[in-house]
């Protein structure tokens, strides 16, 4: 026990066990790794939000021209590269042709927050009211607003008693921990 040892330090040899530098120093590592401040959840998809808004705002004449195959064109169909004697040949769409993708404030506006959804969908149907106050069927109403309280129910029967918001990060980490400690697999 008196001799020096090499490529490692002990730190502690008074309760009979001995701790190495390295081994010490990777624990010290983990144990500060482990600890983080994080931000609001709120703030940082506030921050996500206005991001994506201000992308969505920002000018593409900055972006270098780029001859962009299919862009501008009809579309071809290239043969494969063992039928390279075949021509190419104009392509059938199998869709319709989009020009346009929705603007972010769009897409967050059509996929609400399961807490401001309640609110979003009465604004929706106020806004569809006013639309068709003037059509003498009132179908498209009544069936939004059957459609608002279905989805009303449904919010209430998956809400929780106890919510707690979560960044990305801890919603895999904790769907990780509970995948490993699931009593259904016997792990």
């Amino acid at each position: 026990m008196g001799e020096p040892m090499t490529g490692c330090l002990p730190v502690s040899t008074q309760s009979g066990w001995k701790v190495r530098g390295p081994v010490f120093v990777v624990a010290v590592l983990l144990a500060a790794g482990c600890q983080s401040d994080t931000p609001s959840v709120d703030t940082s998809v506030s921050a996500y939000r206005d991001r994506m808004l201000a992308q969505d705002a920002a000018p593409a004449a900055s972006a270098p021209a780029v001859d962009v195959p299919g862009v501008g064109r009809d579309p071809v169909a290239r043969p494969a590269p063992g039928q390279s004697g075949l021509p190419e040949r104009t392509a059938l769409p199998t869709g319709p042709a989009t020009t346009t993708q929705p603007a972010p404030a769009e897409v967050l506006a059509e996929v609400p927050d399961p807490s401001e959804a309640p609110a979003v969908f009465q604004q929706r149907l106020e806004k569809l009211r006013r639309e068709q106050a003037t059509q003498p069927d009132q179908r498209v109403v009544r069936n939004y607003e059957r459609v608002v309280a279905q989805a009303n129910e449904y919010l209430k029967k998956v809400s929780l008693p106890r919510q707690l918001p979560l960044s990305l990060s801890e919603c895999i980490q904790r769907a990780l921990s509970n995948k490993l400690h699931d009593p259904h697999r016997g792990v």
